[in-house]
């Protein structure tokens, strides 16, 4: 789920219809989420290379 707290609502979220799907599996549909000035506050499951360097990746001109 993607927070905006100036607006104090959740702003996307992404679903998945298998209930026992890892967070991890999802990742690259949170990519399509990042834009530019965002300030992410995520646990550990979010903390794999891929996903930092990818999201990294797609911000970098």
């Amino acid at each position: 789920m993607v927070f905006d707290p100036q607006l104090d609502l959740a702003i996307a979220s992404v679903l998945c219809p298998d209930g026992h799907t890892q967070e991890r599996a999802l990742l690259d549909a949170v990519l399509d989420t990042v834009e530019a000035n965002d300030v992410w506050i995520a646990d550990r499951n979010l903390c794999v290379s891929n996903f930092l360097f990818e999201n990294w990746r797609s911000l970098t001109p």
